[in-house]
């Protein structure tokens, strides 16, 4: 929701994934998303999800003339009905946004993905999806069971590298695509991920932490006869993700956008700094330090507060924060101090719950 709205969650409103029993935020009524902004500048707008999380009620289809939640394989891009509505709109202004849980727990890609990396793998692990509906079990209490075998976590490595190139094979047949219909040179394309994958790194498999293993994900954008290039390796957000589109298109970008137009960032240091919310806990990134903060008091097997070199301490391993009272204090008011610079009320969190059984069954399935 933050790459759509360019707000915070404690913003926008949606503090965290739905939870088992189908309990789900809401965004808030004025968050403005990128999708309506695109519609009322003239384009066509859709969205292609695979379900999961991403669910209309929360407001991610807002501002989408069409919002598909059908999964949909990607080994066979000209089906796609991403593709399929591209044709349709091609002597149009469209925006479309495409998301997959391809690359996402469970990494079950298919042939000739699945072995990809590790071709003599013999273990628990399933092979494929009609594999795992018969161990009676979901893919993450499997992943737990299993975590502590290092054979199996670094098949699940393989796996995950799998999963990444079956989507990298469909994103590079989609480019080949857009060039062939010559719509490449007047399409803005980014590229980018809303979480990274722990292995094991931090004693666990997954995305619930504030590690840059889970962070730090790749941004790519590409701007049609555009002079500008380059590679950064300075802090940008998801949050900078709306106004940069919108900056190129030269569309206002609305004052309550907490993000910033990353269209100078591969010519000058731009002095940014990420925050990160997930329910009521929070981390500040910043170029040198990683300050996590939980909010709610100590989480299971965590301190309340991590404070980490990152420019000495890349794996973030060594934590500072009661050594280091100050620092800790001192990131702890940029992180507030970032969260309110733009002086937006805090809109009340609507919290609401998914009906029917199948819905709720199929969130399970995806958590676990």
């Amino acid at each position: 929701m933050s790459i759509m709205s360019s707000l915070y969650p404690t913003f926008h409103g949606v503090m965290a994934n739905i939870s088992q029993k189908g309990r789900a935020w809401q965004i808030q009524r004025k968050a403005k998303t990128l999708a309506e902004i695109m519609k009322d500048a003239g384009y066509a707008t859709a969205a292609f999800t695979e379900d999961a999380m991403l669910f209309p009620e929360i407001g991610f289809s807002k501002g989408f003339d069409i919002y598909s939640t059908t999964p949909h394989p990607l080994s066979r891009p000209e089906n796609h009905p991403l593709v399929k509505w591209i044709l349709s709109k091609q002597s149009d202004r469209f925006f479309v946004f495409f998301h997959t849980y391809a690359p996402h727990s469970p990494y079950l890609p298919p042939e000739p993905y699945i072995d990809m990396y590790d071709k003599n793998y013999n273990g628990a692990i399933p092979r494929s999806f009609e594999e795992l509906s018969k161990l009676n079990t979901t893919f993450y209490n499997l992943m737990k069971k299993l975590k502590s075998d290092e054979k199996e976590v670094e098949r699940l490595k393989a796996l995950y590298d799998s999963s990444i190139n079956y989507v990298d094979s469909f994103i590079g047949w989609l480019i080949t695509f857009l060039k062939a219909k010559k719509l490449m040179e007047k399409t803005v394309v980014v590229f980018t991920s809303d979480h990274g994958e722990e292995f094991m790194e931090h004693g666990g498999l997954y995305h619930k932490k504030f590690y840059d293993e889970i962070l730090r994900v790749p941004l790519m954008i590409r701007l049609p006869k555009s002079e500008k290039s380059g590679v950064t390796e300075q802090i940008v957000r998801s949050i900078d993700i709306a106004p940069t589109v919108l900056d190129f298109l030269q569309i206002k970008i609305p004052d309550m956008f907490q993000g910033e137009s990353l269209l100078e960032a591969c010519e000058k240091n731009l002095g940014l700094i990420a925050p990160a919310e997930y329910a009521y806990s929070s981390a500040l990134r910043t170029s040198h330090y990683k300050y996590i903060f939980h909010a709610a008091g100590k989480s299971k097997n965590a301190p309340e507060t991590e404070l980490y070199n990152v420019a000495l301490d890349p794996e973030e391993k060594e934590n500072m924060s009661d050594v280091s009272p100050q620092l800790v204090e001192r990131l702890h008011f940029e992180l507030n101090e970032e969260l309110t610079k733009k002086n937006l009320p805090r809109p009340p969190h609507t919290i609401f719950y998914i009906a029917g059984k199948k819905t709720v069954q199929r969130i399970k399935n995806f958590i676990n």
